[in-house]
C-alpha cells in the first residue's frame, strides 16, 4: 500500500532526501570483522559492504536468507531504428522464461536460494488484454515511443513506472524479503540508458555507446548515431557539462543548490516541444535537478528503467538493501540518486559492466562492483551471482574462529577503517 513516505510525487514535491543507514551499527560490525582470527580487513570489500548491509538492515546479524531477484522488463521504440539485432518480441519470450527460473539469471539466484520476480513494466504485448505466464503484470503501457520521432515517455508514465518499483520494495519487504537484487530485460534498453547518461554527465554518443547484447561494428556505428541524433533532437548538446544543470554547474552528485525558476530546465536552450515542462506540477515545485532529471527521462527513458529506479529509491525508503546488476542498474541508480538524495548508501554493486559508461556512473555513485569477469549477460545475472558472494561472506562473520577463542593474539588495528 502507497503511503506518503513512499508516494514518489510527495518525495519530489518535497524535495525530500533519504535517511541514511545506521552509522553506528556499521561500525560495530566492522568492529566485529576484526574480532574474527584473520589478518584486519583481509576479506577486504566484503567485510565494508556485509557492514553496510548490517547498517541498512538495522541488525548486527544481517539477514542475507531472505532474498529475491527482481528482473523489470519492457520494450522499447527506438527499436525500429536498428540499433539491436534482435526485435521486440524477444522481450516477451525472455520475460517468460526469467520468470519460470531458467535463464542465467534465474539459476544465479536459485543458487542463493533467491525467488525470481519477472515483472512486466513495459512489454509489447500488441493488445494489452492478456498475461504473460510466469510474469507479474504491472504494465505501465506497451512499450515506450521511438524517441527519435517523440519523447518516448510521458512524465505521467515515467512517475508510474518509477512508483510500481517502489511499492515492489514494500511488497517484498512485507513479505519477509531482507535483500533485493535487481535487473531488467528489454530489447534496446542500452540505447535508452546510454541517450540518458549522455544528457545527464555531458557526455558524447561515442563516449557512452557500446555493443549492448552483440552488436556488429556496423551496428554500432548505427547505434551511435541514433544517439547522437537524438541528444541533437531534444537539444542536449554532446560534451556540454553545464547542460546537466541547466545552470553552467555540474549535478551530478545531487549535492547543488536549488532553483525554481523555469529557466533553468535547460540552461540557455530552448526545450524540445512535449517534453520540456511536467504534467502535473511535480517537477515544477521541486529543484533544477529534479526537473532537469525527468526531462530527461522522458525524452530518452525506458520503462523497465524507470522501474528499476524506482527500486533503488525503495530500497532507500523501506531500508531494503539494493543489489545492482551491470550498467542499466547503475543508470537508473544514479537517476534515483538525483532524485532522491542519499539513496546511494542504499546500493550494492556486483559486477564492472563492458560498457562504456558504467565506469563514469559508479565514480559518480562512488561504488566499486568487486566482480571482474567481463560479463555482460543481463537479467540481473551479476547481482544473483553477487548474492551467493554476500551469503559466504556473511558465513565467515558468523561462524569463522574468533581470536578469542584461538591461541593467536588479537591483531592491533593501525588505521581508521574505510568507510
Amino acid at each position: 500500500m502507497k503511503t506518503d513516505n513512499s508516494d514518489i510525487r510527495q518525495i519530489l514535491r518535497e524535495e525530500r532526501h533519504a535517511l541514511p543507514p545506521d552509522q553506528a551499527m556499521y561500525a560495530r560490525v566492522r568492529e566485529n570483522w576484526d574480532h574474527i582470527a584473520k589478518p584486519i580487513d583481509s576479506m577486504g570489500t566484503f567485510e565494508k559492504i556485509h557492514a553496510r548491509l548490517a547498517s541498512i538492515q538495522e541488525n548486527e546479524n544481517p539477514d542475507l536468507s531472505h532474498a529475491a531477484l527482481l528482473v523489470m522488463c519492457g520494450d522499447h521504440g527506438v527499436v525500429a531504428e536498428g540499433v539491436s539485432q534482435s526485435d521486440q518480441s524477444v522481450t516477451a519470450v525472455c520475460a517468460q522464461n526469467i520468470g519460470r527460473g531458467v535463464t542465467t539469471a534465474g539459476v544465479l539466484a536459485r543458487a542463493a536460494g533467491a525467488k525470481v520476480f519477472s515483472v512486466d513494466v513495459g512489454i509489447n504485448h500488441k493488445t494489452n488484454d492478456h498475461h504473460l505466464p510466469f510474469v507479474l503484470d504491472q504494465n505501465v503501457r506497451c512499450g515506450t515511443r521511438d524517441f527519435l520521432k517523440e519523447p518516448a515517455l510521458t512524465e505521467d508514465e515515467v512517475l508510474r513506472a518509477i512508483q510500481t518499483g517502489i511499492d515492489l520494495v514494500g511488497e517484498c519487504r512485507d513479505r519477509g524479503f531482507t535483500l533485493l537484487a535487481i535487473g531488467e530485460m528489454g530489447i534496446g534498453n542500452t540505447t535508452s540508458a546510454s541517450a540518458m547518461a549522455a544528457a545527464l554527465l555531458g557526455l558524447t554518443a561515442e563516449q557512452v555507446t557500446g555493443r549492448g547484447a552483440g552488436l556488429s561494428d556496423a551496428g554500432l556505428s548505427r547505434k551511435t548515431e541514433v544517439i547522437r541524433e537524438g541528444l541533437k533532437i531534444y537539444d542536449y548538446a554532446e560534451g556540454d557539462t553545464a547542460s546537466r544543470a541547466g545552470d553552467g554547474r555540474s549535478v551530478g552528485d545531487g549535492t547543488e543548490d536549488q532553483n525554481f525558476g523555469s529557466d533553468h530546465l535547460v540552461g540557455s536552450k530552448k526545450p524540445a516541444p512535449d517534453c520540456a515542462d511536467p504534467g502535473d506540477g511535480v517537477a515544477a515545485a521541486g529543484a533544477g535537478r529534479i526537473r532537469y532529471t525527468l526531462r530527461v527521462m522522458t525524452c530518452f527513458g525506458g520503462l523497465e528503467l524507470a522501474a528499476m529506479t524506482g527500486l533503488c529509491i525503495g530500497g532507500a525508503v523501506f531500508h531494503v538493501p539494493i543489489v545492482l546488476d551491470g550498467v542499466l542498474s547503475e543508470v537508473s541508480a544514479y537517476i534515483a540518486d538525483r532524485l532522491f538524495p542519499g539513496v546511494r548508501a542504499f546500493l550494492v554493486p556486483s559486477h564492472m559492466s563492458r560498457e562504456p559508461v558504467a565506469k563514469m556512473i559508479e565514480k559518480r555513485l562512488g561504488l566499486r562492483p568487486v566482480l571482474s569477469a567481463d560479463m555482460a549477460t543481463g537479467e540481473g545475472a551479476g547481482a544473483a551471482m553477487m548474492l551467493s558472494l554476500l551469503q559466504l561472506a556473511d558465513k565467515v562473520y558468523r561462524e569463522a574462529l574468533k581470536f578469542g577463542e584461538s591461541d593467536v593474539e588479537q591483531y592491533r588495528r593501525y588505521r581508521k577503517p574505510d568507510v
